[in-house]
């Protein structure tokens, strides 16, 4: 028997942007605001004590200029309300896992300005 391990999204997507930023859910709020300017934020939709749509909404409701990141929600589900909400509060797209490299590669192309890879 072989047994391959599989890459996270966290791996991916650090092999292929080759830097990181991570915001963990451990702020008692959404202290987005105090970071420096992302290009695209990347969430587990069921995250130990926040969900990815608090996120969204936290998000969407900043008022410095940050407030139309995209946002992409990774979810090992794929309940059709699950989806809808999202989309209402703000989500640009959902991946579903095993997330697979050329999907965040895809993602990356298509949400991130030339020149930010």
């Amino acid at each position: 028997f072989f047994f391959f391990k599989q890459k996270t999204a966290y791996e991916m997507l650090r092999s292929l942007v080759g830097s990181e930023m991570c915001i963990r859910d451990r702020l008692p709020n959404c202290q987005f605001s105090t970071c420096r300017r992302v290009n695209l934020i990347l969430s587990d939709l069921n995250m130990p004590r926040r969900d990815g749509f608090d996120l969204i909404q936290d998000i969407r409701g900043l008022e410095d200029g940050q407030s139309d990141i995209p946002i992409i929600l990774v979810s090992a589900f794929d309940k059709a309300e699950d989806i809808e909400k999202g989309f209402k509060l703000g989500m640009d797209n959902i991946l579903y896992k095993p997330v697979k490299e050329e999907q965040i590669d895809d993602v990356l192309s298509k949400y991130l300005p030339k020149g930010n890879l």
